[in-house]
């Protein structure tokens, strides 16, 4: 090989190398505005302010089919296309990237240091380490801060768990005077089928030549007709006006208030419980001392009228 051709060899060969860094490293810069970015705009704001011209970066009809950049240092533009920089630096795989990015960071939970309790620092590693103390005490102002933020006072406090824990009982007490009146109402529905799907048989015995062999041969439907019918009437339901569909869907209805009321004393009651986990944490944070109710109700017991 003549050394002129050599030479274009290693030429060739060493622009390669520049092109495969120069590649690289606008690789580099793509991922490290991608980071930041907010919107697909703003990276491109990003990358302008690193020294880079692009081209081609809309997603309007007529726009060129790839994005390229070009350093200012450098003569021409490099595509972001699938076979120059790779799949991942196309326009519409950053566009991509940034907004998968954002959507991660939009379901990642807000920490709510309100729903925990107060560490205990009186375990003896807290003692052993002040390091660990520090960081308990900062958690446990976290923690406090949020539920006084989140309650107002401690009086306001005193007053929605005293407010829900009423709401729930009252709901609780509904939930349970509504279980009665479905029981009945069943009941009364069910001596209505009763009553309709045999009252034919009870009208052919009443009608029959042969009453008894009437009888013998449905015996247990026009028993069934005269149980359901007594019941019906102990219970005070006016047999002419009967309509199962009726009763139905006021068992329905009832059934649905059941279901509202539940939910919301089954609410009440989580709450009131979240409510004293904040109360124990920042009568436990100020050094206050909550009243034993039993005791409470002894010291009454044992404290003259005066």
């Amino acid at each position: 090989m003549s050394g002129a051709r050599r030479g274009r060899k290693y030429k060739e060969w060493q622009s390669d190398q520049n092109g495969s860094a120069w590649k690289t490293q606008i690789r580099k810069d793509i991922n490290f505005c991608i980071k930041p970015a907010s919107t697909y705009e703003e990276f491109l704001l990003l990358m302008r302010d690193k020294g880079y011209e692009i081209k081609g970066e809309t997603f309007e009809e007529g726009a060129a089919k790839y994005i390229s950049f070009r350093p200012l240092d450098k003569e021409r533009f490099v595509r972001g296309s699938a076979r120059s920089l790779g799949k991942e630096y196309t326009k519409e795989r950053i566009g991509e990237r940034i907004e998968r990015k954002r959507e991660r960071k939009a379901v990642i939970p807000k920490k709510d240091y309100s729903a925990r309790r107060l560490i205990d620092t009186s375990d003896e590693k807290f003692q052993n380490s002040p390091e660990l103390q520090r960081w308990a005490a900062i958690e446990n102002l976290k923690i406090a801060a949020q539920s006084y933020n989140e309650v107002g006072s401690l009086a306001e406090l005193e007053y929605k768990i005293a407010a829900k824990t009423e709401a729930g009982k009252s709901a609780k007490q509904s939930v349970v005077e509504l279980e009665h009146r479905i029981k009945d109402l069943a009941e009364i529905i069910k001596y209505t089928q009763q009553y309709k799907a045999n009252r034919s048989y009870h009208i052919g015995y009443k009608k029959a030549k042969n009453p008894d062999a009437y009888f013998r041969r449905y015996e247990s439907q026009i028993i069934l007709y005269g149980g359901a019918r007594r019941m019906l009437e102990q219970a005070g339901i006016n047999l002419k006006g009967l309509n199962v569909d009726k009763l139905k869907a006021e068992y329905q209805e009832l059934m649905k208030q059941k279901s509202e009321l539940t939910s919301t004393y089954k609410d009440c009651e989580k709450e009131v419980r979240e409510l004293k986990r904040k109360q124990e944490n920042l009568n436990q944070y100020l050094g206050r001392t909550q009243p034993d109710p039993a005791q409470e109700q002894q010291t009454k017991k044992d404290t003259p009228n005066l």
